[in-house]
């Protein structure tokens, strides 16, 4: 089928492909419709009357989480199979944004992010490229900062079976990251607390929770200041 919005019959039924706008729990995640039905489905996206699953179900890159739930829940259905869990609605995609936000505001109140971000493109992970290769480093970058890991592969001067150590523990950026990795250890606890009384009941709360609380606290989009 066509991406990102193919449509093709099956059984006598119309099904339609719905690519989300950025990569999710794979490459090609997407959303299948049943316009005559009007259900959707997509796995892995949403659990319905769950909380995310450890690691946000593996959604890459994180901080566009978000963007990829509007997308699907702005679409046309009514009902909606999310492959775990149980049959939904739209009302559980707004559900899932504002458990998102909610978490988001308390990582802002118990771990601030701090003022100053690495400049990425002054680090010593980078002061060895030319102009040429950050170009073709930051065009295919995007994603948050564990990203950066394989930056140099991207770009060309290192091969598969490099070892080059990890820029990500390294200098400016190292430094950082373990800062904020501390403030976020110690800040989960507090912010488990304060959840626990609206969602300490649901599946997936003590077990998958703080590891999503800690993903969304140290996920960095790249952005053209950063960079």
């Amino acid at each position: 089928m066509r991406w990102p919005d193919g449509v093709a019959g099956f059984e006598g039924t119309e099904v339609a492909l719905r690519g989300l706008p950025r990569p999710g729990h794979s490459p090609d995640h997407c959303v299948w419709l049943l316009p005559q039905e009007r259900v959707g489905h997509s796995a892995d996206l949403i659990n319905i009357d769950q909380l995310p699953f450890g690691g946000l179900a593996g959604q890459e890159p994180v901080v566009l989480f978000r963007a990829n739930l509007r997308f699907a829940r702005d679409l046309d259905f009514d009902w909606f199979s999310g492959g775990h869990g149980n049959v939904g609605e739209k009302a559980d995609f707004d559900f899932y944004l504002a458990y998102l936000d909610e978490v988001a505001a308390l990582i802002r109140e118990e771990c601030p992010r701090p003022e100053h971000t690495p400049d990425l493109s002054q680090t010593d992970y980078l002061d060895d490229l030319d102009d040429a290769a950050k170009d073709r480093l930051l065009r295919e970058l995007d994603n948050h900062f564990g990203f950066y890991l394989r930056g140099r592969r991207i770009a060309g001067i290192e091969r598969p079976g490099d070892s080059g150590g990890n820029p990500f523990l390294a200098g400016p950026v190292g430094e950082w990251a373990a800062a904020r990795q501390k403030a976020v250890e110690e800040a989960v606890p507090r912010i488990m607390a304060r959840l626990r009384p609206r969602y300490g009941r649901m599946y997936n709360f003590e077990d998958a929770q703080p590891v999503n609380i800690r993903l969304l606290a140290m996920a960095i989009q790249p952005t053209l200041p950063n960079r």
